[in-house]
């Protein structure tokens, strides 16, 4: 014969179903990710000799590779001449940005510390000015920083370099999703518990009119 259960069966499960739908609700909630955006700032190009359509522009203004690139994630540890891929990127010199087209061509190959922060890297993206024929090569590694610009079928119209010169890497996370946290979890287990009292009174207090 299966025994009905009694509000003192009741109150004992009413914490283990607590612990229970925490442990669930902390189990099943998604792990979300930081995006992590990493800035390379260059030092001062100094432009090679020979004709070109930027020298006059560098002259003017202050000339240096910039690189933004995003991960989903932080970048590992004791990473060694790792290729990544970045979600997003962009670049420029001072005088263009560049964003990713079709006709983009990047590799990122970055070492990392034991923090994750960036100790060696080398990074090279070439692409097309939109509806022209004159295309830019950025180069950049811990050594030095180059920029060719060149004309297609033309040849190089204008080089720039700071060879000893490298620039730094800084970084920045954009915040994940909120996601329930440790104390919103234990609010509701302790909610449930707080019920156990009120149960057991109103199954003992059905008990005493039904006797």
């Amino acid at each position: 014969m299966i025994q009905p259960f009694t509000h003192r069966k009741i109150s004992r499960l009413l914490p283990r179903a607590a612990l229970f739908c925490a442990a669930l609700l902390i189990g099943s909630a998604p792990v979300a990710l930081a995006d992590t955006t990493y800035t390379y700032t260059g030092n001062q190009l100094t432009l090679l000799p020979g004709p070109g359509n930027e020298l006059d522009s560098c002259a003017i203004l202050f000339c240096a590779v910039s690189i933004n690139f995003t991960l989903p994630q932080a970048l590992a540890p004791n990473l060694f001449d790792a290729s990544i891929a970045p979600t997003n990127f962009t670049f420029g010199d001072g005088v263009v940005i560049f964003f990713p087209t079709a006709s983009t061509s990047a590799a990122f190959v970055i070492t990392t510390d034991s923090s994750g922060n960036i100790t060696n890297w080398a990074v090279s993206i070439d692409d097309m000015l939109p509806g022209t024929a004159f295309s830019f090569i950025f180069f950049t590694n811990n050594g030095e920083d180059f920029e060719e610009f060149f004309e297609t079928g033309a040849g190089t119209l204008a080089e720039a370099t700071n060879s000893g010169e490298p620039g730094t890497w800084s970084v920045s996370t954009t915040g994940p999703p909120a996601t329930p946290e440790p104390s919103s979890l234990l609010l509701l287990g302790t909610g449930v518990l707080s019920l156990g009292p009120f149960i057991r009174r109103r199954f003992v207090g059905s008990s005493s009119h039904s006797n």
